[in-house]
């Protein structure tokens, strides 16, 4: 179930190419991460080529992942283009090692809001509230699940308990999800996501469609590897121009 889980989380923070550590589904570890892994720099860069071969160009922002012995990942923080802290999150676990709490934090320490995660007596994230930093309720995510342990549709309610959004997903045979929907509070269909994905697991397109079916745009993920198969590399493609510029410094335990 965490793996079928983790699968749509590594999926949704695809759909928007690159997602703050502050999204509330990204909750799991990598679950395709391989070796020990200590610590992670994502640097993400524009391109500057305006054509089909990239050409890396300003640094735009970064990332430092720090994972403990168990791959949970534990703290993240986010630089600036100038190298200054933005913000900082930290991820609190059980003895199970299931992700219970994520605390968003500014450069100085100050906490801004915070994410806890609920699970059932069957060890399934059923929930995720996010709370501001004086404990007010904000947004909140329920996951439900079919017979098999696929999370099959998750929604989004606001803080006043209305619904906000509902999503679908659809899987193939590896349970990867290759379908995601997205409906209004009245359920109206607004657009839907079409993903692909390399032999190593990854995804490596993503399709937009508007409710009506029209294709929005295409998006395509080109991968470099390490050593021990983690990627270190990927460059985004949008239409097939590339637009972004991922590398990784991976430390290994």
């Amino acid at each position: 179930m965490k793996k079928l889980l983790s699968t749509i989380l590594m999926v949704l923070l695809m759909i928007v190419v690159i997602v703050d550590a502050n999204g509330q589904k990204t909750i799991h570890k990598d679950i395709l991460l391989k070796g020990n892994v200590k610590t992670i720099r994502e640097s993400v860069y524009s391109n500057t080529s305006g054509k089909e071969i990239p050409e890396k160009g300003k640094l735009k922002y970064s990332y430092l992942n720090i994972f403990d012995e168990h791959g949970n990942k534990t703290s993240d923080i986010k630089y600036t283009e100038s190298g200054e802290i933005d913000n900082q999150y930290k991820y609190f676990y059980n003895l199970k090692n299931q992700r219970i709490r994520m605390d968003m934090l500014t450069s100085m320490g100050v906490l801004i809001r915070w994410i806890e995660y609920r699970y059932n007596e069957k060890e399934r994230l059923i929930q995720d509230q996010s709370f501001a930093a004086d404990s007010t309720p904000e947004k909140l995510f329920v996951y439900h699940y079919d017979s098999l342990d696929k999370v099959v549709e998750d929604y989004t309610y606001l803080s006043d308990g209305k619904i906000n959004m509902r999503f679908t997903y659809v899987y193939n045979e590896k349970d990867q999800v290759i379908e995601n929907k997205r409906f209004s509070p009245e359920g109206d269909l607004l657009r839907s996501l079409q993903f692909s994905y390399n032999e190593s697991g990854y995804p490596s397109q993503e399709v937009h469609l508007s409710a009506d079916g029209e294709i929005q745009r295409t998006m395509q993920y080109i991968y470099q590897w390490d050593q021990l198969g983690n990627w270190v590399q990927k460059v985004i493609y949008e239409n097939s121009l590339p637009i972004q510029i991922l590398e990784r410094e991976i430390e290994y335990r």
